[in-house]
């Protein structure tokens, strides 16, 4: 209990963690749903329920959401579900490759419009640019 107190008196005094911490970043977030990711894919194939590949599909949009390194690990996914690697087999069944693809597939389409959005905002910062003769 003492070292807690004492940790909390000097952290919330030093300078630097002061200035981080008004920091938001998204790579703890990335991992931690890159991780629950695998989870409810692992669930999803072992016991083949609709309700653990719509929540597969929720974690892989909110990963997509939170990193673009969200397409690497869509793919990922698709080679572990391609190779079996969950059932300890050489492969899959056409049946569990099939509902991976949905899931995987909405959440990709899911993702789409904020890909565009993004995609489109910095096209027109950079007509901006140009506009004003900054170098880019």
């Amino acid at each position: 209990m003492k070292a807690a107190l004492w940790a909390t008196v000097m952290f919330s005094f030093l300078p630097l963690h002061v200035y981080y911490s008004g920091e938001g970043r998204n790579y703890s977030l990335f991992a931690f749903l890159s991780l629950l990711s695998f989870y409810l894919l692992g669930r999803a194939v072992s016991k083949d329920r609709f309700r653990d590949w719509c929540f597969l599909a929720l974690g892989l949009t909110l990963a997509l959401y939170a990193n673009y390194f969200g397409l690497v690990l869509v793919l990922t996914q698709a080679v572990l579900v391609a190779r079996g690697v969950f059932l300890e087999k050489k492969s899959c069944s056409k049946v569990t490759v099939a509902h991976f693809a949905l899931a995987a597939s909405a959440a990709v389409a899911a993702f789409v419009p904020w890909f565009l959005l993004t995609f489109r905002m910095t096209q027109s910062i950079h007509v901006g640019l140009l506009e004003w003769g900054l170098p880019l």
